[in-house]
């Protein structure tokens, strides 16, 4: 007679979210403003999205902890100077 061996040990394992694509950036002077737009590839309502400013070289500082549905940021009267973006999935 064969019987049963007991179950193994789990294995977990946490798969990332896609990349969102790299910002496009549009400088609106009038307003002293930036606009912000990206896509998500996967359409999905997992995890959120971080928008990050770096300027003059300094470290980047979070904006924005959004909705996994947010595709669009506006920075407000942002400084004179350099600045860059970037997004990300978190």
């Amino acid at each position: 007679m064969v019987t049963e061996s007991s179950l193994s040990n789990e294995a977990s394992v946490t798969t990332p979210l896609p990349a969102p694509t790299a910002p496009t950036a549009t400088v609106d002077t009038a307003n002293l403003e930036v606009d912000l737009t990206w896509s998500l590839p996967d359409n999905s309502s997992d995890g959120g999205v971080r928008v990050e400013r770096s300027s003059g070289g300094d470290p980047y500082q979070v904006l924005l902890d959004g909705s996994p549905s947010t595709t669009t940021y506006t920075d407000t009267n942002p400084p004179n100077e350099e600045l860059a973006y970037r997004v990300k999935r978190d």
